[in-house]
């Protein structure tokens, strides 16, 4: 029912300044009744349910609930039918692994199971055993990856061409994580070129002491022998490149130096027949080099850079093994340089170099370059000098369309002053970008560095044990990207 008054009054204040309306007794209870009516259009009617709701639980699991009358629901059940791990969870555990350096991991999946259990190195830096007593560390060595081992080869404990080489060598073991000694060789030599053929280490010419070798001896890696092979028709010589050409089993050599000064322009092709027999190479369209970038494309042997009578070069050559001729590579529009840089093919079948000395300096640029019927070179991209500082005789690696710098020297003096950064070039989108360096060995130039298909092997090289003076070690590690 509604209050109503005919009449509208005025109620006057004594204390207010001025008088104030009272609104018609019809208009307030108008808007009280609207008030009620909203309030009674707007209510919400309890919550209604039939049979029963099911919803996801915990890992992968179901639970349920009953209506229990129409407007109410029971209590939602225990969570049934959980899977043994949440999605996306990942486990790794040391041991049971073919590796020695292996972890075995699993991944939890989406229906909230183990996936099975992979066994990979750990990303990032992994120590690796130490080389055996008696091993002492080098330079000047030679180093092969054989598929699984790394194989190091004679060399010597100074930078001199004088410095009296050695005879040993030893055998790392990716798998076992461990080193085995090789008989010594019958000669000494340092600064040789050598090669693995898939069964033989062929180690060719080098130094002893003063003495210029041009001998070519062979490690047979089963039978734990050194074998003799033919004398090459060649001159004595240190640092000359060399590579094995499996389509047609050659060993090839070329290039090299009698004294760190006068550089060498020929070369020569040992044929693994019965026997061993050696051939000239063609004369080659490049000037004389020692200590050039050589390896083999899958079609032909590119030899690249190195140092000649002048200085650093960036041109090269591609020898066919198939037709016995040569093509030029024109030079890369970068900076000549000397060697060590970083060089390697890319995915596509690229060559790309990074890196050098120019006198003491380093030089902080590379190129690649196509290596089809008409090359075409171009420039790739430079880190920022502040976060990835200029250095020379640094360890790096080219693999999975990715070079890659690891520590180094800021410049070629005695003093070696390491650097501890490393960078990563992304050669698919020519980025530079930084490379992990915790549990990273200790700094250091000049180290043996191999890619072995999963990672970067660095052993030995030039160090600062403890602070101390530049020494050689032979300590070493794996990078896994």
């Amino acid at each position: 029912m509604r209050l109503r008054h005919a009449l509208p009054f005025v109620f006057t204040c004594a204390c207010s300044p001025a008088p104030f309306d009272i609104a018609p007794a019809d208009a307030v209870a108008d808007e009280v009744g609207d008030a009620i009516g909203d309030a009674t259009d707007s209510r919400v009617e309890p919550p209604s349910c039939t049979g029963a709701a099911t919803e996801p639980c915990g890992k992968c699991g179901k639970r349920t609930r009953v209506c229990v009358s129409p407007e109410t629901w029971g209590e939602w059940s225990a969570c049934t039918g959980e899977g043994v791990c949440a999605p996306g969870a990942f486990e790794s555990v040391a041991g049971g692994c073919p590796g020695a350096l292996e972890k075995k991991s699993r991944t939890c999946s989406s229906s909230c199971a183990w996936a099975p259990d992979v066994c990979a190195m750990p990303k990032g830096w992994s120590p690796i055993a130490t080389a055996p007593s008696g091993f002492e560390s080098r330079l000047g060595h030679s180093a092969v990856w054989t598929g699984g081992e790394l194989i190091i080869f004679g060399g010597g404990k100074q930078f001199d061409a004088g410095d009296a080489a050695r005879r040993d060598g030893a055998i790392y073991s990716l798998a076992k994580n461990a080193w085995e000694l090789i008989p010594p060789a019958i000669a000494a030599r340092r600064s040789h070129a050598a090669a693995w053929t898939g069964a033989q280490l062929y180690v060719y010419g080098g130094m002893d002491g003063s003495t210029l070798l041009a001998d070519c001896v062979a490690y047979d890696a089963v039978k734990k022998t050194w074998i003799d092979a033919p004398a090459a028709p060649l001159a004595g010589r240190m640092l000359s490149g060399a590579v094995w050409i499996p389509t047609v089993k050659k060993l090839f050599i070329w290039g090299g130096t009698t004294d760190g000064t006068k550089a060498l322009a020929d070369g020569a092709l040992l044929a693994r027949t019965m026997p061993d027999t050696w051939t000239k190479l063609p004369a080659a369209p490049i000037a004389a080099r020692f200590d050039p970038v050589v390896l083999w494309t899958g079609k032909e042997v590119l030899v690249f850079g190195g140092k000649g009578v002048d200085g650093g070069l960036v041109d090269g050559a591609l020898y066919d093994p198939v037709a016995n001729t040569w093509r030029a590579l024109p030079a890369a529009p970068v900076p000549a340089r000397e060697p060590p840089m970083a060089a390697g093919l890319t995915t596509t079948g690229d060559f790309v170099f990074f890196g050098g000395i120019a006198g003491t300096s380093p030089v902080w640029s590379g190129a690649r370059v196509t290596l089809g019927a008409s090359p075409v070179w171009s420039v790739v991209s430079s880190p920022d000098a502040a976060a990835l500082l200029p250095r020379v005789a640094f360890q790096a690696w080219v693999a999975n369309d990715t070079l890659a710098v690891w520590s180094g020297a800021k410049e070629k003096t005695d003093a070696f002053e390491f650097v501890a950064s490393g960078g990563a070039l992304d050669l698919s989108k020519n980025a530079w970008g930084p490379l992990a360096t915790t549990g990273a060995p200790s700094v250091r130039g000049l180290a043996t560095t191999v890619w072995t298909g999963k990672g970067a092997l660095v052993w030995g090289g030039l160090a600062r044990p403890g602070g101390g003076v530049p020494e050689l070690v032979t300590d070493g590690a794996i990078y896994v990207p």
